[in-house]
């Protein structure tokens, strides 16, 4: 079926036609981007370390102890359990879901929580069944709680920077 026997080609030849054939081909852009992207992003992140406002210890999360949780929890629960039953029902869960989301709450959404937190639509979301919301993967007791209570949030300490002068004869004096 082949009308002409397949070429012998030595090993060098081969090495020096893909040598060739590398050197002539254009450079593969999206390579090129990605490893300037990956620079760029190692470059951010170098700097974030050694940055002083982005690496700011009053930014670092609060140690998170039960005992804090669940008060959290509690504290939200009653601030929003408008007529002190115990559960939320839909109007005062979807008051949580509005200061904390941003977003309304549908009386679909209420029931499938509900079901889902093995608690009863009429009734409402008990503590528990808060404090179990909290604790799954995703959910951020300290972000809606300090959304709730803004003035319980730790004040930032004012940073201390010195300030160094530069004195004649190379000395420097660093007091305000």
């Amino acid at each position: 079926m082949f009308c002409c026997p397949p070429n012998k080609v030595s090993a060098q030849e081969e090495e020096e036609e893909e040598e060739e054939t590398k050197e002539e081909a254009p450079p593969n852009k999206m390579a090129a981007h990605d490893d300037d992207e990956k620079e760029e992003t190692e470059k951010e992140e170098i700097t974030a370390i050694f940055n002083d406002d982005d690496n700011d210890d009053d930014d670092a999360p609060e140690p998170m102890t039960a005992e804090l949780f669940r008060d959290r929890v509690r504290s939200l629960h009653e601030q929003f359990d408008a007529n002190e039953d115990g559960h939320l029902n839909f109007s005062e869960l979807a008051a949580l879901q509005m200061a904390t989301e941003g977003n309304t709450m549908t009386e679909d959404m209420y029931v499938m929580a509900c079901k889902a937190l093995d608690c009863n639509p009429h009734k409402g979301i008990s503590i528990d069944a808060l404090r179990l919301t909290y604790a799954s993967e995703g959910a951020d007791i300290n972000k809606d709680y300090y959304k709730v209570f803004p003035d319980r949030k730790p004040k930032k300490k004012p940073k201390d920077k010195d300030h160094v002068y530069e004195v004649d004869g190379g000395a420097f004096d660093i007091s305000d």
